[in-house]
């Protein structure tokens, strides 16, 4: 359990041109309590779950894997 990683997103955004904020919290004992007023997409979510699992990153920024 000492790896385990649980992440929980709550999207309520209308997509109505306005800044979207999506509260998301990262649950797991490698999680350091703090409050992050960073901007974030899935990629960096994906990121930070191949970091935590130590994967190879499915999204590369040389253009390679599977994403555009």
């Amino acid at each position: 359990m000492k790896r385990t990683l649980v992440i929980v997103t709550f999207d309520e955004s209308e997509g109505n041109g306005k800044p979207e904020r999506i509260y998301t919290v990262f649950l797991g004992a490698m999680v350091k309590p703090q409050e992050s007023m960073a901007a974030y997409n899935h990629y960096s979510v994906l990121r930070t779950i191949e970091d935590n699992f130590g994967l190879d990153p499915i999204h590369k920024e040389s253009g390679d894997g599977i994403w555009k």
